[in-house]
Formats: C-alpha cells, structure tokens, sequence
C-alpha cells in the first residue's frame, strides 16, 4: 500500500498531522487519528512499516482476539486503537488508515513506551 507511494507525495497528499503517543508497559494505549468528512462509514485500520496486508494489525470491519481493539466515532471523526497490555516492542511508528477506492488515507502516529517500574 505505501510502499508504491513517493514518500513526498504522501507527505502532501495523504497525511493530516502526525501525532506521538505515551504509554507505560502492562497498561494501555489509545492511539486516536482523525479523518476527514464524508469517509464515517469507511473501513479504518492500523498498520505498521510499509501498511501491506501483512502489518495490518486490526481494522474495524474485522475485529479479533488480539491485544487490539478499535472504536470508531462517526460524529467527531475519530478512529481509536487501544493497544492493551503493552509492552516495549509496542514502541515504534504506526500509520491509521482509512480505505477508499484508489490512494488510502494515512496518519502517522508515533507510539513511546516507558517501563512502568
């Protein structure tokens, strides 16, 4: 999905803002993206590195038992992934997307860990 994308271009076209998230481990994350009018009733997701099938980590037309779970509120536009139980491999760059016909729509959001202890 990204991966075909000049990253300039994505930069212009695709990214609203880029947000940074801060979590301790064993707790949980809310990692909250925004998207624009009119794509409420769209499939959103959460990915990581190149967002190909393989670093979908969940998405809201299909929900599983993993530590991820996702809340879409329509009226504000908000896209929620909350990361249960984290842990310090959590800690990197992830991309909320929306789906659409042609380029996706991504957000950039940095998740830091701290040790709880």
């Amino acid at each position: 999905m990204l991966n075909d994308i000049p990253l300039k271009l994505l930069d212009f076209l695709f990214l609203f803002f880029c947000s940074f998230i801060y979590a301790y481990t064993g707790g949980d994350a809310k990692v909250s993206c925004s998207y624009p009018a009119g794509y409420e009733t769209y499939e959103k997701y959460l990915c990581t590195e190149a967002c190909t099938d393989n670093d979908v980590l969940v998405k809201t037309t299909k929900q599983t038992a993993t530590r991820y779970s996702t809340s879409d509120h329509q009226q504000t536009r908000i896209f929620t992934v909350t990361i249960s139980s984290v842990q310090m491999s959590d800690a990197g760059n992830y991309w909320c997307g929306v789906s659409r016909s042609g380029k996706d729509i991504y957000t950039s959001v940095t998740v830091h860990v701290k040790s709880s202890k």
